[in-house]
């Protein structure tokens, strides 16, 4: 297949607007369209070990079940690893926000007190006083306001995430099925251009998801050794936290070095160059992803430009907030495809009088014998 011609502004246009349709009905039914996401990205991820248990002689149906029994036990032992974490904490998780958040101010009231030393300009302007201020009547309402809704919504969600794992068995075995269901609604004069969309999203996807999920294991692994190296105890849960966060273009980074800070700033008081040497880590995690990460990973899966990346993620979380963060680059993606395949397909006045002449001959057999 030839390279495909450059997206033009109409189409562009066109593809944006969908994104942010798109967007918005997918806040109306979150509760599903979560769980079909990480549905999908269960597919793709476990898509290469289930062509290995075909490979080993399974049937279909028999390396699907095999892979699902996989996931459920790789679950239940992360569950269970996870639970002296959760039992340590549950008493505590409302306080300690309050106690990070407190110790990010305390951090950064130093932080300004040594700028102003340094500049007159800061001191004059008063610009300590003004942030300490704004910042110490936000982190004194955080924990009341925020850390119960956010405890809420997620026993909220919990539920619909009962349906991941039933959505993505049905997702092994009938996924070809279904994309067959969708391409014999399509007219013959545009089946071998359908073909190719069909093609191009599930390459897309494909690399995009896996390419990501390795993402997130090199980033976890290099903050799990900087942060050794820095100092920190524990560093396990952190550092895949913070590589989930880098799921999120720019803003995630920045959320996740946000965090470690917090945490050197709150359980290292006496260390502040702990905290500064935790900006310098993520600066350099950063510059990895950029020039060796995601060229091995990613490659150009999904890399668009960083202006249309930091506008779409504005627009998703204007839209659907948290959860639109994280949706709007893959539905963008998806999207650009497609936009990208039908502008083809409009613009190519050959396939467009095949169709033509497809219906004529198809209205001629109708009227045969009648007259």
């Amino acid at each position: 297949m030839s390279s495909s011609k450059p997206i033009g502004p109409l189409v562009w246009l066109c593809i944006l607007l969908a994104t942010g349709l798109l967007l918005y009905f997918a806040k109306s039914v979150l509760w599903l369209v979560m769980p079909i996401m990480i549905a999908v990205i269960q597919y793709y991820i476990l898509m290469p070990v289930l062509k290995q248990f075909v490979l080993m002689g399974l049937s279909f149906k028999q390396a699907a079940t095999s892979v699902m029994a996989l996931l459920f036990s790789v679950i239940v032992v992360a569950i269970f690893l996870m639970i002296p974490y959760v039992s340590d904490y549950s008493n505590s998780w409302q306080n300690s926000i309050g106690r990070y958040m407190d110790g990010g101010v305390v951090f950064l009231d130093k932080s300004l007190l040594n700028l102003e030393s340094h500049f007159v300009y800061l001191k004059k302007i008063q610009f300590h006083q003004k942030i300490s201020f704004a910042l110490s009547n936000f982190t004194s309402h955080f924990a009341e306001q925020y850390a119960g809704e956010i405890f809420l919504t997620i026993a909220k969600w919990l539920p619909s995430l009962l349906l991941v794992p039933y959505l993505t068995y049905f997702l092994l075995i009938d996924g070809s099925k279904f994309k067959r269901f969708l391409v014999q609604a399509v007219p013959n004069a545009f089946f071998e251009k359908t073909l190719y969309l069909f093609h191009r999203l599930n390459e897309q996807l494909r690399r995009y998801f896996q390419g990501m999920l390795m993402l997130t294991v090199l980033d976890a692994i290099t903050l799990s050794i900087g942060l050794t190296v820095i100092g920190f105890d524990h560093v396990f849960l952190l550092s895949v936290l913070t590589a989930v966060f880098a799921w999120i273009p720019y803003l995630g980074s920045l959320l996740g070095c946000f965090l470690v800070v917090l945490v050197a700033a709150t359980d290292f008081p006496t260390q502040p160059w702990m905290a500064y040497g935790v900006l310098v880590l993520f600066i350099f995690v950063r510059m990895l992803d950029e020039f060796i990460y995601l060229p091995l990973t990613l490659g150009k899966s999904l890399r668009m430009h960083p202006v249309v990346s930091v506008v779409m993620l504005l627009v998703g979380g204007a839209i659907g907030g948290v959860s639109g963060l994280f949706l709007v680059i893959p539905i963008l993606g998806m999207a650009m495809v497609v936009g990208e395949v039908l502008g083809e397909i409009l613009s190519d006045q050959r396939l467009l009088a095949r169709h033509r002449y497809a219906l004529e001959l198809r209205s001629i057999a109708a009227r045969e014998g009648l007259s």
